[in-house]
């Protein structure tokens, strides 16, 4: 009997490779593609409440109102609320939406700016960054808005989770009011974000954003914090010039972008200056971390001084580290940990010296930016609000300046003749987007019984400045800012 062998016709291997080649595309696209994301719950101009924790009943009230449509009520109730809770910037922001609304009677006349914050994973740091915003609306509608147009702040959080920042852009850019968008706060969800920006045509100016990865990563976003590296040549001179530390431990957080870039341009910078990095890996964003392995390893080395950083919302892990280390080895940050919370760790954290965009006790004129700001909030205010402040003004000034679009923004602040005033210094950006801004140094120190942030008077020169012309200041004194 003749033997036969089945086979599998032909065609059937056709449709199996399209199967298989069908079935991973899916599998890609599952993988890479954010899920659905409701955003509903995550944006408002007055509508909704977005900060739990700066609740009370009438700015529920003022809420309601507004989504509702009544402005008049919904003036009263969030200026009833602000009377208890000055320092709330959400309510701000709603106050002066509400009256801008109030003014010009329909809310599509208005000029709209997003503000995209991390209510969900940093209230902190989002509430930091709205207050600079807020006073930039409430100084430009006072004045009678925008080429007579008053700007109205729509609050949206991402969590500074990429995924939920791309779609926020998406919602953002199909939104024709919105003229412009400040944020992200982290690096992370500003990279991710800022290609479906600059796609759109919608531009993104972020006032927190250091990695180097941003620099020119497309002609429609800016920033005006410095970028890492400008401020990583500062604090490296600060470590190995004027403190005389030559060999320098790093404990880093691989799963955030700034504080990776921050990392790479110090150790180029410190090497270049002829300082010496410990031979180890201390990464504070592995699982299992463990900080007390990591100062023995760093003391092995013979290193004698120490710089910590973790991404803005895990700073518990840098913490840890500094409370592992027990005072053994000075400490150097970036301005990640410029912080309340930094303070709020106390002794563990004593005598860390870190890198800042501004230091609000450095401003000491009456009726300067951080004056104005004490005043109106009831404390002093962060440099993330002042470069947020920034921000804003660059955006209204670029609006001012150009037909009021989103394309003359955008040629308006590539303009080179572009020029505004920021809360300590002019706002000018260079073709990369990038802002030259001198970055300034800070101490954690006990001063009264309370813990602050002393200024310091940065080194004054690339090859570094002499100790004698950089005294550290005493307890408790405060540094003029150093003479441009």
């Amino acid at each position: 009997m003749k033997n036969t062998r089945w086979s599998v016709p032909p065609i059937a291997y056709l449709f199996f490779t399209i199967a298989l080649i069908w079935g991973g595309n899916q599998i890609w696209q599952y993988i890479t593609q954010p899920h659905q994301i409701n955003l509903t719950d995550r944006h408002s101009s007055g509508e909704r409440l977005l900060i739990k924790e700066i609740d009370s009943s009438e700015k529920r009230e003022g809420i309601k109102s507004f989504a509702d449509g009544d402005y008049d009520g919904a003036i009263q109730h969030f200026q009833a609320s602000l009377q208890d809770k000055r320092n709330d910037p959400e309510g701000t922001i709603y106050l002066r939406n509400s009256m801008a609304i109030h003014k010009v009677g329909d809310p599509k006349k208005l000029a709209k700016i997003a503000v995209i914050v991390p209510i969900g994973s940093n209230t902190n740091i989002a509430q930091e960054m709205l207050r600079g915003v807020s006073e930039v609306q409430m100084e430009v509608n006072q004045r009678g808005g925008v080429n007579g147009v008053p700007i109205a702040i729509e609050i949206f959080n991402d969590d500074n989770d990429p995924d939920i920042a791309k779609a926020v852009a998406k919602e953002a850019i199909h939104d024709p009011q919105i003229l412009a968008v400040i944020g992200s706060n982290t690096s992370n969800a500003t990279l991710a974000a800022a290609p479906i920006y600059q796609r759109a045509g919608l531009v993104m100016v972020t006032p927190t954003s250091m990695t180097r990865d941003l620099s020119g990563i497309g002609s429609f976003i800016f920033r005006t914090t410095p970028t890492s590296q400008s401020l990583a040549t500062t604090l490296a001179q600060q470590i190995f010039t004027v403190d005389r530390h030559h060999k320098l431990a790093i404990c880093f957080d691989s799963q955030a972008s700034d504080s990776v870039s921050f990392k790479e341009e110090l150790i180029a910078e410190f090497a270049r200056l002829g300082g010496e990095i410990a031979n180890f890996t201390c990464d504070v964003g592995v699982a299992n971390f463990k900080p007390d392995d990591a100062i023995v390893k760093a003391k092995n080395s013979s290193a004698d001084a120490l710089f910590i950083v973790s991404h803005i919302d895990r700073l518990p892990l840098a913490f840890q580290v500094a409370a592992a280390n027990q005072g053994k080895l000075p400490l150097y940050s970036s301005p990640t940990l410029n912080t309340f919370q930094t303070l709020q760790a106390g002794y563990v954290v004593s005598g860390l010296t870190l890198v800042t965009p501004w230091q609000s006790s450095l401003e000491t004129k009456v009726n300067s930016f951080a004056d104005r700001s004490q005043k109106l909030w009831g404390g002093q205010v962060s440099w993330r609000t002042a470069m947020s402040y920034d921000a804003a003004m660059a955006i209204v000034t670029g609006l001012r300046q150009s037909n009021g679009t989103r394309q003359g923004l955008q040629e308006a602040l590539h303009q080179p003749q572009f020029s505004t005033e920021g809360a300590s210094s002019k706002v000018t950006f260079l073709p990369t987007g990038d802002r030259v801004l001198q970055p300034t140094l800070a101490q954690v120190r006990e001063v009264n019984g309370k813990w602050v942030f002393t200024p310091l008077q940065p080194p004054t020169a690339v090859g570094g400045a002499s100790p004698t012309e950089n005294r550290m200041p005493q307890r408790g004194s405060v540094v003029p800012p150093a003479q441009k």
